[in-house]
């Protein structure tokens, strides 16, 4: 089976790890690995042996959601070593997830450290916030940010995964575990096997519903109405208006917001993007609002151009009754606006032996925090230290895996309770 070698050895041993196979030659007391074979010639996580150990080399993982948390993970943990797949449910490219996002400084570390892209490539600068009060008034104050877009990181870490290694329309039914792997079985009849499974997929994670049944996302009592326009279709006085500021109005039991962000692509024009926040306690009147005129209910977002005309007309009725008019004469000329139940989820784990949730699948911290994409980049940099190849056994990243989800865990109940007190303060939803 091995080849003569011609230095002294000891010993030679062939040791098996789940379906990898490894001959290591003990020379001087330490074992050095001399190469390995596949079973039916498929690909098998590898080990190698050191001083006596089993150390991890290349693992199989399997990313559940290709969305922006799936992406940051996958793009993290290929830079490991490891072999990656992710699996997304929607056929095609996603789109319009969200509008606009507030950069923070793990996406902007994440982004550097992978050079995938620099601040200034994917931002819209503001120099001031205002806030619009309900006599017209105007408070302003310097404050400098930077504003992007979902649809803009998205094509970003698109372009940084390998295609082939992202599967669209493949919808995940369940898991098993099989001889040391996980089994993952896919609505269109095919399965896959991996050595660990990390469910980015979402506030609606099929994964979270395997592992954790009894936690479900709870709705926080309001919705968030959104819409862009391009700076092209904007009237003059609008665009000097809302321009270089992040805007601010505070109603009752209403809020809405209005920044600049880029569009997809880098040398695309910018778009100004809003966010108003509707108080919806009765859930009969939620569910009616969710449902599309063919009949189709939508419990987490309903997307663009699915909105009926006859409840954009009645929104924009409302806007002249509650909102200052800059903010009326912006939603009078949004062509697609979509609605987004605010939800609030919380889980007490996060690792469960090889099944692993970050991003929205884990937790959901309200809009407000305006942390959600940058809670992702650091669940992913993190995990992905977690899962460094070198000197660690199987054994030591388990228990690295526990010391990552306590770490995870506590950012993600204080980004819970932040969001809920910023609800409460805007006096949104139900109160807590």
């Amino acid at each position: 089976m091995h080849k003569q070698l011609n230095m002294p050895v000891k010993s030679i041993k062939l040791r098996a790890y789940k379906n990898c196979y490894h001959s290591a030659i003990n020379i001087n007391n330490k074992f050095h690995s001399t190469g390995k074979t596949f079973p039916n010639g498929k690909f098998a996580s590898c080990f190698y042996f050191k001083k006596g150990r089993i150390l991890m080399n290349s693992l199989k993982i399997a990313i559940i959601g290709g969305s922006l948390g799936g992406l940051l993970t996958g793009i993290a943990l290929r830079e490991k070593g490891h072999k990656v797949d992710i699996y997304e449910r929607s056929a095609g490219i996603l789109e319009d997830r969200g509008a606009g996002l507030v950069i923070q400084p793990d996406v902007e570390k994440f982004l550097g450290e992978h050079n995938l892209a620099t601040i200034q490539e994917i931002s819209v600068p503001l120099s001031h916030r205002q806030f619009i009060k309900g006599n017209g008034n105007i408070d302003k104050m310097a404050m400098p940010q930077l504003m992007t877009s979902w649809n803009r990181l998205y094509r970003i870490l698109m372009d940084a995964f390998p295609s082939e290694y992202y599967h669209s329309a493949k919808r995940v039914v369940d898991f098993i575990e099989n001889q040391n792997e996980l089994a993952i079985n896919f609505q269109d009849g095919t399965q896959v096997n991996a050595d660990y499974v990390i469910a980015a997929d979402g506030i609606g994670s099929v994964i979270r519903n395997k592992v954790l049944s009894t936690v479900s996302p709870t709705y926080a009592g309001y919705v968030a109405w959104r819409g862009t326009v391009n700076i092209e279709e904007l009237p003059k006085d609008i665009l000097n208006f809302f321009f270089d500021k992040f805007s601010f109005y505070q109603g009752l039991n209403n809020q809405i917001l209005s920044y600049f962000i880029p569009n997809k692509h880098s040398d695309d024009s910018i778009r100004l993007n809003w966010v108003w926040y509707e108080t919806i306690l009765n859930k009969d009147e939620l569910n009616q609002l969710m449902t599309t005129d063919d009949g189709r209910n939508y419990q987490f977002m309903l997307p663009p151009n699915q909105l009926p005309e006859s409840v954009i007309h009645d929104q924009k009725q409302k806007a002249k009754k509650r909102l200052p008019v800059p903010f009326v004469n912006l939603i009078n000329i949004t062509k697609a606006p979509f609605v987004q139940p605010i939800y609030d989820l919380e889980v007490p784990q996060m690792v469960f032996d090889k099944v692993i949730l970050l991003g929205d699948s884990s937790f959901v911290p309200r809009p407000h925090t305006a942390s959600g994409v940058s809670k992702a980049a650091y669940n992913a940099m993190q995990l992905a230290a977690t899962f460094d190849m070198e000197n660690q056994t199987i054994e030591e990243l388990q228990g690295k895996l526990k010391e990552w989800e306590v770490d995870q865990l506590r950012l993600g109940k204080y980004l819970t309770k932040m969001g809920k007190q910023l609800g409460d303060r805007s006096a949104l939803g139900y109160r807590h």
